[in-house]
């Protein structure tokens, strides 16, 4: 009799193993926590990552054209993007100087400079941004003279470690051109900027992005006509954002080819 208890036994424990508990919030099943691969930002695409953890303060790192931009630089901006990538920035957009925009300023411009950045990086921001870029220039001069020296000479040279003002914008006015490219600065009553980035792609038609922080300025028009499908807008209103922001991953606003 002994032995068919002892199977009846086990017969039970292995159904009482295989029976699922509660559901718990937020638990997934392993193929549910596989994330999708996303397809590689090609250089007639244009597309958005977000370099900022925080609800509230906006920092995107955009590729459009070939080109690298970044906008916002809040502290950890150079832990949420690839260092090669910093180092082939085109530009970088500040909304304002105030602490919480600019902290992670010195980030960019040490890590892209010892990953290999070419030149000096450009910077725009508003009014009072030359004396932010002198001055953190000059607190780095030991710094880079010891790094250049004692430690492998970053490829772009000395004076690739230099930031550089691009645009200290006192009105609206573009800040970054290139032909299928654009970028315009908008000022309002305080110290802040809002940007208006339109992207040209191959098939000529205009795909926009709008970047305007809490407490910024609305975006001024222009004559560039885009529909609703091809406009983005990551935009404050009564400090709340939107379902544009935040996000996670890659956001193409247009991708070319399949």
């Amino acid at each position: 009799m002994r032995a068919p208890l002892v199977l009846s036994v086990s017969v039970l424990l292995v159904a009482a193993c295989d029976v699922r508990g509660p559901e718990l919030p937020g638990r997934k099943d392993a193929v549910e926590d596989v994330k999708a691969t996303q397809r590689e930002v090609r250089p007639a695409d244009f597309a958005i990552e977000p370099c900022s953890r925080s609800d509230t303060s906006i920092c995107l790192f955009a590729r459009a054209g070939g080109k690298r931009l970044l906008f916002g630089a809040p502290a950890g901006v150079g832990n949420q993007i690839d260092s090669r990538e910093l180092a082939r920035l085109d530009g970088l957009f500040l909304y304002s100087l105030r602490s919480e925009d600019i902290e992670g300023l010195d980030e960019v411009r040490n890590i892209s400079w010892q990953a290999g950045r070419p030149g000096p990086l450009s910077v725009s921001g508003p009014a009072g941004l030359s004396s932010v870029i002198d001055g953190l220039n000059r607190a780095y001069e030991v710094s880079d003279a010891l790094i250049f020296v004692e430690d492998d000479a970053p490829s772009g040279g000395f004076d690739a470690a230099l930031l550089e003002t691009g645009h200290e914008v006192m009105e609206d006015t573009v800040v970054f051109y290139t032909g299928d490219l654009k970028v315009e600065a908008t000022t309002g009553m305080n110290d802040r900027l809002s940007y208006r980035v339109d992207y040209r792609s191959v098939d000529e038609n205009w795909h926009t992005l709008v970047i305007q922080p809490c407490g910024a300025p609305d975006i001024a028009r222009n004559d560039i006509t885009v529909d609703e499908v091809s406009r983005v807008e990551i935009a404050c209103v009564d400090g709340e954002f939107g379902e544009n922001w935040p996000f996670t991953g890659t956001r193409f606003l247009h991708m070319n080819g399949d």
